[in-house]
C-alpha cells in the first residue's frame, strides 16, 4: 500500500508496518517467528506448507537489510535442513526431501544474490566511508615526517604534533556523536580508542556507544559498578542507548545484574545438557531442536541488537522460548511414558 517503512533508507531495505524507533526489536521478532513458522510447517507434514513458508521468510528477510535476517537465513535454511538429513540418515526416520532440497536451494540463492540485496548495498556504503577516509592520518603525519606504524598508543599521544593530528581527525570521525568528546575531553577519548587509525572502528557508531558506556562505568564508585548505572546518563539527549543488549546489561545492571542474567540463562543451557545426557534419543526431536535453535539465535541476536533482552515485545517471545525449553527439558516418570518426546 506504500505505508510501510524502510530499513535505513530509500533502496536500503524495507521495515514494513514499524517505526524508526522499533526497526531493531522489529527483525529479531522476524527471525523468532521464521523460526517458529518453519518449524510448524515442517511438523505439519503438508507438502504445501514446508515448501511456501521457506520462501516467504527468505522474500522477507532478504527485502528487510538488517544482518540479523540476512545472516539468519542461512542459520535456519541450514539448520533445519540439517536436521532433517540427521533424521532421514542417521535416526532413519522418514523426512521430506522437498523441503531439505528447497531450504538448501534457497540457502545458496541467498548466498549467490548477496551483492544485489539491501544488506550488501549498506555494507558497501560503510565500507566506501571508511575507505576514502582510512590513511589520512598516517599519511598527514607521514608529510611532516613521523611514521607512527610502530609507536605505541602512549608514545603517539605524548609526541604533540601527533596528538595535534590525531585530536584534528577525531573530531572529523567523531563527530556525528560530539557528546563523548564534550563530555569525557579529547585526551580521555583518544585514549580510550588508544589511539586507533583504524576508521572502520572510529566511525561505528555502536563502538562508540560502548565506550561512551565504558567511559562512564569507569568513572563510577564501586556500589554502582555493582549494580549499573542510570541508563539516562548516556548521551545528553540519550543518544548513545546501547545497541549491543549483552554489553548493555553489564553497564546498566553492573557485576551483579550481569552474573545474575548469565546464571539465569545459563542454566537452561544446563537443564538442556543434562536431558541430552539422560536420554540423548529420546529428545532429538523436530521440536525440541526448534525451540534450541531458537534459543540460540535470540542469545546471539542480542549481541547484534539493543531491543533483544531489554524490549518487552521481543523478551516476552523470549520467555516462551525460555519456557518451552523448560518444559521439555523436565523430569517425566518414564514408567508412566514409553518415550519421551518432548512436548
Amino acid at each position: 500500500t506504500g505505508t510501510g517503512n524502510v530499513t535505513y533508507g530509500e533502496g536500503l531495505g524495507y521495515s514494513g508496518w514499524v517505526i524508526d524507533e522499533n526497526r531493531n526489536a522489529n527483525s529479531t521478532n522476524l527471525v523468532i517467528y521464521a523460526s517458529l513458522c518453519l518449524f510448524l510447517a515442517l511438523l505439519s507434514g503438508k507438502p504445501w506448507l514446508s515448501l511456501t513458508v521457506p520462501f516467504l521468510i527468505d522474500a522477507v528477510f532478504l527485502t528487510n537489510g538488517t544482518k540479523g535476517c540476512y545472516f539468519s537465513i542461512f542459520v535456519l535454511f541450514f539448520g533445519y535442513a540439517a536436521w532433517l538429513l540427521a533424521e532421514q540418515y542417521v535416526f532413519h526416520r522418514r523426512a521430506d526431501c522437498r523441503a531439505i532440497a528447497v531450504l538448501l536451494l534457497l540457502g545458496v540463492f541467498s548466498a549467490a544474490i548477496y551483492k544485489y540485496t539491501p544488506r550488501y548495498k549498506v555494507t558497501e556504503s560503510q565500507a566506501r566511508t571508511a575507505v576514502g577516509h582510512q590513511g589520512e592520518i598516517e599519511a598527514t603525519l607521514m608529510e611532516k615526517g613521523i611514521d607512527i606504524t610502530h609507536m605505541s598508543a602512549q608514545e603517539r599521544f605524548d609526541n604533540p604534533t601527533v596528538k595535534e593530528v590525531f585530536e584534528h581527525y577525531y573530531w572529523i570521525y567523531l563527530g556525528v556523536k560530539p557528546d563523548i568528546i564534550d563530555r569525557f575531553g579529547m585526551d580521555r577519548v583518544l585514549m580510550q580508542y588508544r589511539m586507533s587509525t583504524n576508521v572502520t572502528r572510529l566511525i561505528d557508531a555502536r563502538v562508540m556507544e560502548r565506550n561512551y558506556a565504558d567511559m562512564i562505568f569507569q568513572d563510577s564508585d564501586l556500589p554502582t559498578r555493582i549494580v549499573g548505572f542510570e541508563a539516562s546518563q548516556v548521551g545528553f539527549d540519550g543518544v548513545y542507548d546501547l545497541e549491543n543488549d549483552w554489553h548493555a546489561i553489564f553497564y546498566f545492571y553492573g557485576y551483579l545484574g550481569f552474573a545474575l542474567y548469565m546464571a539465569f540463562v545459563l542454566y537452561f543451557v544446563f537443564r538442556v545438557l543434562r536431558r541430552l545426557k539422560e536420554d540423548f534419543a529420546g529428545c532429538c526431536s523436530l521440536e525440541n531442536f526448534a525451540f534450541l535453535l531458537t534459543f540460540c539465535l535470540i542469545v546471539g541476536l542480542a549481541h547484534f541488537s539493543g531491543a533483544t533482552l531489554r524490549r518487552p515485545n521481543v523478551s516476552i517471545w523470549f520467555s516462551l522460548v525460555l519456557a518451552l525449553l523448560y518444559c521439555v527439558t523436565e523430569e517425566y516418570n518414564h514408567e508412566a511414558e514409553h518415550h519421551y518426546s518432548g512436548l
